[in-house]
C-alpha cells in the first residue's frame, strides 16, 4: 500500500511545477492583454466592487430626497446619527458602527450557506454601498466642509476595510 500511495516520483512533480509556473508567466507577461484570464480570475470581484459602487452612487443621489424620519429609521444600519454616537465615548460609537456593519457581514455569512441565498448576495453588498452613499450625503448636507472632512478622515477608512471585507466574503461563498 505504501509503493501505491507515494509512488509519484520527485522529478516528475518538479517537472510539472516548472511547466505550470512557465504558463503562468506566459499569461501574465506576454504582450498581448488576454481578457478571457483576466475575466476569469477577477471577474467576480470585480462585479461585487461594481455593485458596490452602484449602491454609492444610487444612495448618494438618492438621499436627497429622504426626510429625517426615513434616516431615523435607517439609521441602526448605517452611520448617519453621528453626534448622539459620538457623545457615548469612542468605545460606544465603535460598538455602534461595529454592529451595523456585523449585521452585513452576518446575513452575507448565512446568505452563503443556502443555494438559494448566494443569489441575494449583490442585493446585500448594494444595500451597504446605498447606506454608505446615504451616511456620505447626510453628513454633506447637514455638515457641509466639516462633514465631509469627518467623513473622510474618521468614517472612511473603516467603511473601506469593511467593504473590502464585505467583497472578499461575498466573493469566498460563490
Amino acid at each position: 500500500m505504501k509503493g501505491i500511495v507515494f509512488s509519484f516520483s520527485k522529478k516528475d512533480n518538479e517537472h510539472s511545477l516548472k511547466r505550470r509556473a512557465k504558463t503562468d508567466y506566459k499569461k501574465e507577461f506576454s504582450g498581448k492583454i488576454d481578457f478571457r484570464y483576466l475575466f476569469r480570475r477577477y471577474g467576480i470581484l470585480a462585479f461585487f466592487t461594481i455593485i458596490l459602487v452602484t449602491g454609492l452612487t444610487v444612495g448618494t443621489v438618492l438621499s436627497q430626497n429622504f426626510d429625517s424620519n426615513v434616516m431615523s429609521r435607517l439609521d441602526f444600519l448605517f452611520t448617519t446619527n453621528l453626534p448622539q454616537r459620538l457623545n457615548n465615548g469612542a468605545f460606544g460609537a465603535f460598538c455602534a458602527s461595529f454592529a451595523s456593519d456585523f449585521m452585513f457581514l452576518l446575513l452575507a455569512f448565512l446568505m452563503g450557506l443556502s443555494l438559494w441565498g448566494i443569489g441575494l448576495l449583490p442585493f446585500i453588498v448594494f444595500f451597504k454601498g446605498f447606506g454608505i452613499g446615504v451616511s456620505a450625503a447626510y453628513l454633506f448636507t447637514n455638515y457641509s466642509v466639516s462633514g465631509l472632512i469627518f467623513y473622510l478622515t474618521i468614517l472612511l477608512p473603516g467603511l473601506f476595510i469593511f467593504s473590502m471585507v464585505l467583497v472578499y466574503l461575498s466573493l469566498i461563498h460563490i
